[in-house]
């Protein structure tokens, strides 16, 4: 035999020692790169939890100057309300007595003495409801302060859990897909009360980009826009449907958006000013009648009398006041609507000041045979008309919490890992 045939043991030792010498390096590294990423873990674990201080001291500070501010904004109401109030005074016990008994001639002047004395009367009762609407209030229960530690335990238990599923995955797709499954979790859902804004925007193509804004700030799921004119197609409202019918003229017209979250769906009619919606899903149905009365517009409100079925509400510019709806005076149109509203068995829905902005007028007029429907009169917006909000009280519909949340400590984790 040669001596190939059979090595050595000496010989064949060493390969195996090598080898050995080898896997024990493989392990070594491993460890080092392990020790490496809980290192950097815990440094940026450090660093956002000194970055979570900053944020709460920061929010403190701001906490105190909205405090501050608040506090300025009802002292500043406080003195007004005086203001008027000696001005009131004045008026009532030296100016009147002071005309009556100086010069007869000067009675005249009781006329404009009592619509100034009455003016300060309207807006003592407009500057305390005004400030009571805009006061903000939270009406949400305090978030529950949790301790540090427990905190830390609750961050350290999913960044461990995403390590284990990190690792335990055979391939990338395999833990990319775990993940998503985690993600399609069944989410809570909250009755939300139903909110109609309804507002003559004085023409849609200028008006657009303040009107949008409103929407979204007041949150409103229908709005019912009178007046929109010619350019109505313009600038549309991001997430709503929009349904419209022309008018009389080129600045007239009605439109009603629906937010896509509601089943909305139209009542065709050929009735210039007016467009008639049904909206599903709710917890119980509900039809919107937008309408647009201009002044030289002849209507026949026994054309829509077909349209009132149960739970209808009905809202617009009729351009028509009455006294007993918080206008100075009923006209012509005005007493025609009240006596058709009363025939037919619908109620009006009291806003807390007038509409229009020119005059003492209350002409954005809202109906319905529903109850518990409450209207407030935003004092905002350029056009000549202030927007009313209705709520709908004991109907609902349900908002889905979809919007996801970001562990960022556990995001940090993968983008170590990645």
């Amino acid at each position: 035999m040669k001596d190939q045939d059979f090595p050595p043991l000496g010989e064949s030792k060493k390969p195996r020692q090598a080898i050995w010498n080898h896997v024990q390096t493989e392990v070594r590294t491993e460890d080092s790169l392990c020790s490496k990423i809980l290192l950097l873990i815990n440094e940026n674990l450090v660093a956002m939890h000194n970055s979570n201080i900053r944020i709460e001291e920061k929010l403190e500070k701001l906490d105190i100057k909205l405090n501050q501010t608040a506090l300025d904004t009802e002292l500043h109401q406080t003195t007004i309300i005086k203001l008027i109030e000696y001005v009131h005074l004045l008026i009532q016990h030296t100016i009147w007595p002071v005309t009556q008994q100086i010069n007869p001639a000067l009675l005249n002047c009781a006329a404009g003495l009592q619509s100034v004395y009455d003016k300060l009367v309207e807006l003592k009762t407009n500057v305390c409801k005004d400030y009571k609407i805009r006061r903000k209030r939270a009406e949400s229960p305090p978030m529950q302060n949790i301790s540090p530690s427990t905190a830390e335990e609750i961050n350290t238990g999913k960044i461990l859990n995403v390590l284990n599923e990190w690792y335990s995955s055979k391939s990338l797709n395999s833990v990319l897909n775990q993940w998503e499954n985690n993600r399609k979790t069944i989410h809570s859902r909250t009755n939300v009360p139903l909110k109609l804004i309804c507002y003559n925007v004085e023409g849609w193509g200028t008006r657009a980009p303040e009107v949008i804004e409103l929407v979204y700030k007041t949150e409103e799921s229908i709005c019912i826009f009178t007046e929109v004119g010619e350019l109505w197609n313009t600038n549309k409202l991001p997430h709503f449907n929009i349904f419209y019918q022309k008018g009389t003229n080129h600045s007239g017209g009605v439109c009603i958006a629906v937010a896509k979250h509601l089943k909305a769906s139209r009542i065709e009619i050929d009735i210039p000013n007016t467009v008639v919606i049904d909206i599903t899903g709710l917890s119980e149905s509900v039809r919107i009648i937008g309408i647009y009365w201009p002044n030289s517009q002849k209507r026949n409100l026994d054309d829509i009398l077909p349209l009132i079925v149960e739970g209808t509400i009905l809202t617009g510019d009729f351009n028509a006041t009455v006294r007993e709806w918080s206008s100075p005076a009923t006209d012509k149109r005005g007493a025609v609507v009240k006596d058709w509203i009363e025939e037919n068995n619908l109620k009006y829905i009291p806003s807390t000041s007038h509409s229009s902005k020119r005059s003492m007028r209350n002409i954005d007029l809202s109906f319905s045979n529903m109850t518990t429907i409450s209207c407030e009169t935003l004092h905002l917006g350029t056009s000549d008309h202030w927007p009313i909000v209705l709520m709908c009280e004991n109907i609902f519909f349900d908002m889905k919490g979809t919007f996801s949340h970001t562990n960022w400590r556990a995001f940090e984790a993968i983008l170590v890992l990645l």
